[in-house]
């Protein structure tokens, strides 16, 4: 497991631990050349004063991602209403993919085409009509605002971009990433994951606001 530069993380950083199966809050207070000085509020009401030498599991949250990581207890004092722990430099257990965007099971009607590897679009006008043409249907299984998984029928695996067509009411077109291609279990098709690269934000927020709305709806 590798151990985690300290440089990166960001001084009052929120951080979970995790105690026999229960959640609590601390914050980075300062950064030392190999611990962090932590402060955890005693009030919490899960809290457990922490013991030198105790083996400690936390996460570490950032806006895209989670980090899971361990660390041992080499200090700890009580002030007023705050334990003050030293840890170790974290050592990270594994991470966490954090979704920037609430994600929306549906399945809708798609058209998609995987690009060329020569192809180079910088813009939505850009886009070939002949590319249009070779627009295949499909369905969706997820969207976001920052892209949609769908089902394809091709084992095209070295494809860096495809453009998909959607109709919200309005049609939606966009230049996406293949971020992921994964054989489905029968083997005849495929679910592919696809990032927006170029989309209309006035689009874009047509998604969004499809997708909160349904979100609402299931709850």
């Amino acid at each position: 497991m590798e151990k985690l530069v300290l440089k990166n993380l960001s001084l009052f950083e929120q951080m979970q631990f995790i105690i026999k199966k229960e959640f609590y809050d601390g914050t980075i207070l300062k950064k030392y050349d190999e611990c962090l000085a932590i402060r955890v509020c005693t009030s919490q009401d899960n809290y457990v004063p922490f013991e030198v030498n105790e083996q400690v599991n936390y996460i570490l949250a950032s806006e895209n991602e989670a980090l899971r990581c361990t660390s041992k207890v080499i200090g700890s004092k009580l002030d007023s209403n705050y334990n003050i722990i030293l840890l170790e430099t974290p050592t990270l257990i594994n991470k966490i993919e954090r979704r920037q965007y609430p994600r929306l099971k549906v399945i809708k009607d798609i058209e998609y085409y995987f690009l060329p590897s020569k192809a180079e679009i910088n813009s939505l006008n850009e886009i070939s009509a002949s590319y249009y043409a070779k627009l295949k249907k499909s369905f969706t299984i997820d969207l976001s605002a920052g892209g949609v998984c769908l089902v394809t029928y091709e084992n095209n695996f070295d494809s860096k971009e495809a453009i998909i067509t959607l109709d919200l009411d309005e049609q939606i077109n966009a230049l996406c990433t293949v971020v992921r291609v994964e054989e489905n279990d029968n083997g005849s098709n495929y679910k592919t994951a696809l990032k927006f690269k170029l989309i209309d934000q006035s689009k874009l927020k047509i998604i969004n606001d499809y997708v909160n709305k349904n979100l609402k709806l299931k709850k």
